[in-house]
């Protein structure tokens, strides 16, 4: 099914989950998958929202989930909307080390937990250690697709880890993912120009809304849309949102898609 999906092409995903819950009462800092167990219906809430604002594919809220029980409540919680669903894995790294996923057995029982979802997102990546889990859950869950998506420094292409998209697509264009992606960065654009020139495993973006100022996300629904349509005519299999992008955001890219964006 999400293979399919990613065959078909304009794919609209689902926007953020952690800057929503901050607007629906989350704290910032508190353990956010958490509110899979503590607060469900807030989680099904914003799945259902994004799901009648037209995403095709809903991330589960477990980005930065440590518990087997957190994963296996998100999966479900993102089901009951009815879409094609992708487990979503961030880095599991502590402050200051290195890799991003150093506990190679701590991130495959994540993924065994997450097993009933479509497809596994290893999301906000920064280094080639991504790849190696990729290829670890390949072996011990052949032919659930693995996506892999990089964000990058402000103001310069470049990963956290340093490496540039060229080098990524080509790790990327050498390894089993499923497809590859970039999100929360500014040049979005460039950066998806630069993967597709080197390799031809599928691609996908989920932008930010930018930089908060003053709390509030300066990208607006519009601005998104018309991104979106620059995406998908750039070739990108896959648009959604990241950080500060809501469901407004994802239905104005639900109703430009198609004829006007093949027109912008």
């Amino acid at each position: 099914m999400l293979k399919d999906l990613l065959t078909r092409g304009r794919v609209l995903m689902d926007g953020a989950m952690g800057t929503e819950l901050l607007r629906r009462g989350a704290r910032l800092g508190e353990p956010l998958a958490q509110w899979n167990l503590d607060h469900p219906d807030v989680i099904r809430a914003i799945h259902r929202e994004y799901a009648h604002a037209g995403a095709e594919l809903l991330l589960t809220n477990t980005f930065l989930a440590r518990s087997p029980d957190v994963c296996q409540d998100g999966v479900k919680l993102a089901r009951e909307a009815r879409c094609v669903v992708l487990a979503d894995l961030g880095p599991t790294k502590t402050v200051g080390t290195q890799p991003d996923f150093p506990d190679l057995d701590e991130c495959l029982r994540l993924a065994d937990a997450l097993f009933a979802a479509d497809g596994l997102l290893l999301e906000t990546c920064g280094d080639q250690s991504g790849f190696e889990l990729a290829t670890a859950i390949e072996r011990r869950r052949p032919g659930w697709p693995v996506f892999i998506s990089f964000a990058f420094r402000p103001g310069g292409v470049t990963s956290f880890a340093g490496q540039a998209p060229a080098t990524i697509a080509r790790w990327a264009r050498d390894s089993c993912v499923a497809a590859l992606g970039v999100n929360c960065c500014d040049e979005v654009l460039e950066v998806l120009r630069a993967y597709r020139q080197e390799t031809t495993t599928p691609t996908f973006a989920r932008p930010s809304a930018g930089l908060p100022v003053a709390g509030a996300y300066p990208l607006t629904p519009d601005a998104f849309a018309q991104l979106a349509c620059d995406l998908w005519n750039e070739g990108a299999a896959m648009v959604g949102g990241c950080c500060g992008t809501t469901p407004e955001h994802i239905r104005a890219a639900h109703a430009k898609r198609g004829t006007a964006c093949s027109d912008s």
